[in-house]
């Protein structure tokens, strides 16, 4: 499509037809990558929770844990440690695969490390959060 105006009504409105099918169709290829994208995100965390369980059921046998907070959350279930990162916190899902912690920061679940439920929370601003929610 070029950039020049139209000279006549007959090519305004045949050229705003043009844009609003194309408008149209853009639309409902988003919609559905959209749904596509959930669907995929939906299927990744049922994955990751169908072998969260099955690892929990056979015991694996681990050093001594480090010092730190073994409160189990409902508002923070998951356990997570940044790549490179020193302190374990406590993390829910935000929303698709972003995970925010107690202590309010935000990862992408790519960039960090899932622990067991039961592993300690070592980061003391997740600490202080889930000691005053109870």
């Amino acid at each position: 499509m070029s950039n020049a105006l139209p000279a006549s009504q007959a090519e305004y409105d045949r050229r705003m037809r043009e844009l609003e099918d194309e408008g149209e169709i853009a639309r409902k290829t988003y919609i559905e990558a959209k749904k596509r994208y959930d669907r995929i995100c939906d299927e990744m965390r049922n994955l990751r929770i169908s072998w969260r369980k099955q690892q929990t059921a056979v015991p694996a046998v681990q050093g001594p844990k480090p010092a730190g907070l073994v409160l189990k959350s409902r508002a923070y279930p998951d356990r997570i440690k940044p790549h490179r990162g020193r302190h374990t916190h406590a993390a829910t899902y935000a929303s698709g695969l972003l995970m925010r912690t107690a202590c309010s920061k935000t990862f992408e679940e790519e960039n960090v490390d899932h622990l067991y439920e039961t592993d300690p929370v070592t980061c003391p601003g997740c600490q202080g959060t889930i000691q005053s929610n109870y």
